[in-house]
């Protein structure tokens, strides 16, 4: 579509995802949607964005607080269809009983802190915290798609 329409634009979507089995779990990704992992009430970002705004916080252009609401925030620099051949990165470590995983587009994880998104997962209940991720985003505007999965290991 992208290459047929007037304009010639470039199409393509973030993924990220998350494979479990035998005690350990293989995260994958391209672009800006993120994956996080809750261990012993301490949030971790698992994925570290293919996007404009992360490369010139990685070269020391950017500070974390001129970043949040930077004008090419929607710039990424992976993405599936993007370019013939996808590119991911790839994070593995252990699975252990009770680690909470949230895997989520930049809908989401913009309008929602991390402290934010630590007590969501912290609760008893996802379900509840996923109505209420949904209820917030909504609340501050909702300005892009809010995809996510949360879940909770045995």
């Amino acid at each position: 579509m992208g290459e047929s329409g007037p304009t010639q634009r470039t199409i393509g979507s973030t993924v990220v995802a998350l494979l479990t089995g035998n005690g350990s779990f293989s995260c994958l990704w391209a672009g800006d949607s993120r994956a996080y992992r809750v261990r012993a009430g301490a949030l971790s970002q698992l994925t570290r964005d293919h996007s404009l705004v992360q490369e010139l916080l990685d070269a020391g252009m950017l500070t974390a607080e001129e970043s949040v609401n930077h004008p090419n925030g929607n710039i990424i620099t992976r993405a599936v269809g993007a370019n013939p051949r996808l590119v991911v990165d790839v994070v593995e470590d252990a699975v252990l009983p009770g680690d909470v995983f949230l895997l989520a587009s930049d809908g989401l994880t913009r309008l929602m802190s991390e402290p934010e998104l630590l007590a969501g997962l912290m609760a008893a209940d996802l379900q509840v915290s996923a109505d209420h991720f949904i209820d917030t985003c909504l609340e501050r505007g909702a300005p892009d798609n809010v995809s996510f999965v949360m879940l909770r290991s045995a």
